[in-house]
């Protein structure tokens, strides 16, 4: 006859004393958690009236007791990675509110690609900033009549005077519809290599200033 296997229990082997030990400790942490003091462990000694066997009592009371806290803290120093972890991510996210892209692009269009050159100077620069934003997820990749509603309203007029809508729309029609860190020179897209490295440099300065904490 084949012999049934048994699993054993966790706290199979226990004494009867260390069972009861066990299961008012548990029942003290559940209900005082990190609150259970030692002291109050020592009250398990009447309670069990185990009087003769309590110095031993006592050491697996302490050692469940042990097993919990050093439980807690790990919960703990988990909790804590966690807070920092979110903290950091905050801090690395953009300010994309609408005042600070105002100030980010009025510090992009004074900035210079060669000396007396303007780096921001012709209407298809607007598509690196609808990418730039479009990545960080303000608008959908066509939502151009969003991007549209959103320059008129929010940007200054000095700001936008090169701005045109349908010139931001024709990106859909260039290797910039991609997502920005995406973007790779193609001979057989674009004939020269500096419209494309201008382009790319103000995307890379837009997110830059985005970014910039103080």
């Amino acid at each position: 006859m084949k012999q049934q296997q048994t699993i054993a229990s966790p706290d199979e082997g226990m004494t009867t004393l260390q069972k009861m030990v066990a299961e008012l400790v548990d029942y003290y942490l559940a209900n005082g958690g990190a609150d259970l003091t030692r002291a109050e462990i020592r009250s398990l000694a009447p309670i069990v009236s185990f009087k003769n066997d309590w110095p031993q009592a006592y050491r697996w009371a302490m050692a469940r007791v042990d097993a919990f806290e050093k439980a807690e803290r790990r919960r703990a120093e988990e909790r804590e990675q966690q807070r920092m972890g979110n903290m950091m991510m905050t801090m690395m996210k953009p300010d994309l509110s609408d005042d600070n892209i105002c100030r980010c692009l009025e510090r992009l269009m004074i900035e210079e690609w060669k000396p007396g050159e303007r780096l921001f100077n012709k209407q298809a620069h607007w598509q690196a900033v609808f990418r730039v934003l479009s990545d960080e997820g303000l608008f959908a990749d066509d939502d151009f009549d969003g991007f549209d509603s959103w320059v008129k309203r929010t940007i200054p007029s000095e700001l936008r005077r090169l701005y045109s809508k349908q010139s931001v729309k024709n990106i859909s029609q260039t290797l910039f519809c991609k997502p920005f860190r995406q973007w790779k020179y193609d001979s057989t897209l674009m004939k020269k290599r500096d419209p494309f490295d201008r382009m790319k440099r103000i995307a890379e300065r837009f997110e830059q200033l985005l970014n910039e904490r103080g």
